[in-house]
């Protein structure tokens, strides 16, 4: 069954190159790549794992957690874009790349408890915005002091919305919210990129912009 990302209905059409990434539908390639952008990764996998004992269930399955909380350790074994950041005392985010190699080593979730730790798929809408003027379009939507955020898995707000936010070279700002307000984010940082005069990049762009960021 084709999945649809929470700003399905917002995102651009025209010239751009749709197909599907991890069954999601989307943009896959724009007409260009702007000087400042933003994309939808939604069809990214993103799994919260909490309660009883997270930590030892990812070690089972060969994934260390950082020790301090809101770190996140990038997971280049299993390919671009994983990684694992511990949230909580007994609380991890974890990110998939484009290669689903988290998946692959996770195997099927289970459903309810395991030993008391609950294992969930997160449905956010993700976003990441870059680009030339992403820096000044995130000191308008975010009060929060982005600068120095390093390796850091924050919490905080984005145009009023509650985001799990990562700060990667470049600057390029991932963030990611519930999905009841995805379209209202992803259309607010739409038109304030479009005010800089950039514009909505695909999935495979994204991939491409990291790859080869000159």
């Amino acid at each position: 069954m084709t999945r649809l990302s929470p700003a399905h209905d917002i995102l651009p059409r025209d010239r751009f190159r749709w197909g599907k990434a991890m069954e999601m539908a989307t943009p896959l390639q724009a007409p260009r790549v702007p000087e400042t952008w933003l994309a939808d990764l939604s069809p990214l996998t993103r799994v919260l794992v909490k309660g009883g004992d997270a930590a030892g269930w990812l070690a089972g399955r060969g994934l260390t957690v950082p020790d301090e909380w809101f770190v996140c350790r990038d997971l280049p074994d299993l390919g671009r874009d994983c990684f694992v950041a511990r949230t909580g005392n007994a609380e991890c985010l974890l990110h998939d790349g484009p290669e689903g190699g988290l998946a692959a080593r996770l195997g099927p979730l289970p459903e309810g408890l395991e030993k008391g730790t609950r294992i969930l798929a997160r449905d956010d809408l993700e976003i990441a915005l870059g680009g030339e003027h992403a820096a000044t379009l995130m000191a308008e939507f975010c009060a929060l002091d982005l600068s120095a955020a390093d390796d850091a898995l924050l919490y905080t707000r984005v145009a009023g919305v509650g985001v799990w936010l990562r700060v990667e070279a470049g600057p390029v700002y991932r963030m990611g919210c519930e999905p009841s307000y995805g379209e209202f984010l992803f259309e607010t940082l739409m038109h304030g990129v479009r005010e800089m005069q950039g514009e909505v990049i695909g999935f495979s762009d994204f991939y491409t912009i990291r790859e080869d960021p000159q």
